[in-house]
C-alpha cells in the first residue's frame, strides 16, 4: 500500500510541475508579444503618425501666423483732415506726408433760364477761367438724397408758432365776449376773422407737411453738389534743409488757399460763387462718399454729437469681443471653483478635528 501511495504522490507532483511549466511558457510568450510592439515596423508606423500630427499642428500654427487683421483705416485713401485754425476752420485732406487736397464748392446758376446772349457770355467767361489755370484741377459732382429732416423740423417749429397764435386769438375772443359792449364789438369781429385766417393757415401747413412726407416715402429726391478739387505736392528738392511736418502742412495750406482764392475770384466774373470747405463740411463729403448706402440712416451730424472724431472705428471685432467675454466668464468660474474647494477643505479639516 505504501508503494502505491508513493507512486500516486510522485505522479501528482510530476503533473503539477508540467502544468506550472506550461503556464510559465505562455506568460513568457505573451510578454514577448508585448515586447514585439516596440519592433521597428510598429515604431515606423507610430513615427509616421506622430510626424503627421506634427505636420498638421505646424500647418495650423502657420495658418494662424498667416492671418492678417485689417483695420478700417487701412482702406481709406487718406491719413487725416487738417484744420487751419480754430478761428478759420478751413480744412484740407492729408493723403500722406507730401500730398494734400482741398475741395472748393461751386454754387451754380440755372443755365436753362438764361437767354442766348447770357449763355454765350457765361461760356466765354468760363473758358477764360479754364485757360487762366496753369495747375491741374479736378471737377467732382456728388449726388445725395435731400435731407428733409431739417425742413420737417422747420415746418414743425412754424406750425407750433401758428398753433400758439391761434390759441392766443381764441383767448382774446373769449375775453372780449365776457366784456361785450358796443365798443368791443368791432374788435371782437376783427379777432374772429383773424382766428379763421390763422386756423386755415395751420390746416394748410399740416396738409403740406403730410404731402411732403408721403412724397419722400414713395420716391427719393436727389440733389447735386459741385466741387473743384485742388492738389498740392511738396517737393523736398526745392529746399536746402528738410522741412518738418508742421512746416510742410503750413506750406500746403498757403498754396491751396491761394489757388482757391484765385479760382473764387475768377468764378465771380461768370456769375458763379465758390467757397472753400471747412473741416466739418469736408468730413461730410468724404463720409457720404464712403457710405453711399447708409449715410442717411446715421448722419454725420449725429456722429459729431456722439463725440466721434474719426471717420472709422478701431473697435475689436465681434469674434474677439466674444472670446474676451468667454475668458472673463471662465476666470469667474475658476475662482468660484477654488472658493468652493477651499470651503470644502476647511469643513473636512474641522470634521476631522471634531472627530
Amino acid at each position: 500500500m505504501l508503494s502505491v501511495a508513493k507512486y500516486i504522490i510522485f505522479g501528482v507532483s510530476f503533473l503539477t510541475i508540467i502544468g506550472l511549466g506550461i503556464v510559465l511558457y505562455r506568460d513568457n510568450k505573451s510578454t514577448k508579444i508585448k515586447k514585439n510592439d516596440n519592433n521597428p515596423i510598429n515604431n515606423k508606423k507610430s513615427k509616421k503618425n506622430k510626424s503627421k500630427n506634427k505636420k498638421e499642428s505646424n500647418k495650423d500654427n502657420k495658418n494662424n501666423e498667416d492671418i492678417k487683421y485689417e483695420y478700417t483705416q487701412d482702406f481709406l485713401e487718406f491719413e487725416s483732415i487738417e484744420v487751419y485754425t480754430q478761428n478759420n476752420p478751413l480744412g484740407i485732406i492729408k493723403k500722406d506726408k507730401y500730398n494734400y487736397v482741398c475741395l472748393l464748392e461751386v454754387y451754380g446758376v440755372n443755365f436753362n433760364l438764361l437767354d442766348l446772349s447770357e449763355r454765350n457770355t457765361l461760356e466765354k467767361e468760363f473758358q477764360k477761367l479754364l485757360n487762366g489755370i496753369d495747375y491741374p484741377i479736378q471737377l467732382f459732382i456728388q449726388s445725395r438724397k435731400i435731407d428733409i429732416e431739417m425742413y420737417m423740423k422747420n415746418y414743425l417749429t412754424r406750425l407750433k408758432e401758428i398753433e400758439n397764435e391761434y390759441s392766443r386769438a381764441l383767448k382774446k375772443i373769449g375775453y372780449l365776449k365776457e366784456k361785450s359792449n358796443n365798443e368791443k364789438i368791432a374788435e371782437l369781429e376783427y379777432w374772429e376773422e383773424q382766428s379763421l385766417k390763422i386756423k386755415s393757415k395751420y390746416q394748410y401747413g399740416r396738409k403740406l407737411m403730410n404731402y411732403i412726407e408721403r412724397r419722400f416715402k414713395q420716391k427719393h429726391m436727389l440733389e447735386r453738389r459741385y466741387y473743384i478739387s485742388l492738389a498740392f505736392t511738396h517737393n523736398p528738392n526745392k529746399y536746402k534743409e528738410e522741412l518738418n511736418d508742421k512746416e510742410i502742412l503750413s506750406e500746403a495750406f498757403f498754396q491751396l488757399i491761394n489757388k482757391a482764392e484765385s479760382i473764387i475770384g475768377a468764378l465771380k466774373t461768370t456769375k458763379l460763387k465758390g467757397q472753400l470747405l471747412d473741416g466739418n463740411t469736408l468730413a461730410e463729403v468724404l463720409y457720404i462718399s464712403y457710405n453711399k448706402a447708409d449715410y442717411e440712416n446715421y448722419r454725420i451730424q449725429n456722429a459729431f454729437k456722439s463725440g466721434f472724431s474719426h471717420l472709422y472705428t478701431t473697435a475689436d471685432s465681434m469674434e474677439v469681443k466674444d472670446m474676451k467675454l468667454r475668458l472673463q466668464e471662465l476666470k469667474k468660474e475658476e475662482n468660484n471653483l477654488k472658493e468652493n474647494l477651499d470651503n470644502n477643505m476647511e469643513v473636512s479639516e474641522s470634521e476631522k478635528v471634531g472627530a
